[in-house]
């Protein structure tokens, strides 16, 4: 029985060098194709989502410029104007208070109707 020297060295021969270096060289050429497949795949996902960050801003816009061209209208002013408690001259303010609330018509704090809790009545429509 004759045992195999597993110390015994092979020589190096122009085959296996060019086997080598076609396996270093086969493996960069992956690599690199593998890197602009991710990073095609990585823009492809930023631009999907820059499209519908750029559709929700285009309507923002949109609306914008609709509530620009309806601030412009005197209707739009005179709605902000009530909102915010300002009448025309010669109207008659009704005040409605809120459920629950006991108020009386004219009468101050120390007055026998205040203490009876007289509520207001509600303007007919």
């Amino acid at each position: 029985m004759h045992r195999r020297s597993s110390a015994r060295s092979r020589p190096v021969t122009p085959r296996r060098v060019l086997a080598v270096l076609a396996a270093v060289a086969s493996g960069w050429a992956g690599y690199g194709l593998y890197g602009q497949v991710a990073q095609d795949r990585a823009m492809a996902s930023r631009v999907a989502e820059l499209t519908t960050t750029n559709s929700a801003l285009q309507q923002q816009i949109a609306e914008r410029l609709l509530e620009l061209s309806e601030s412009t209208s005197p209707a739009w002013v005179e709605d902000q104007a009530r909102r915010l408690g300002f009448h025309l001259p010669g109207e008659t303010i009704y005040v409605v208070p809120p459920p629950g609330t006991a108020r009386t018509r004219g009468a101050g704090q120390g007055s026998p109707s205040a203490a009876q809790g007289v509520p207001i009545p509600s303007p007919s429509p």
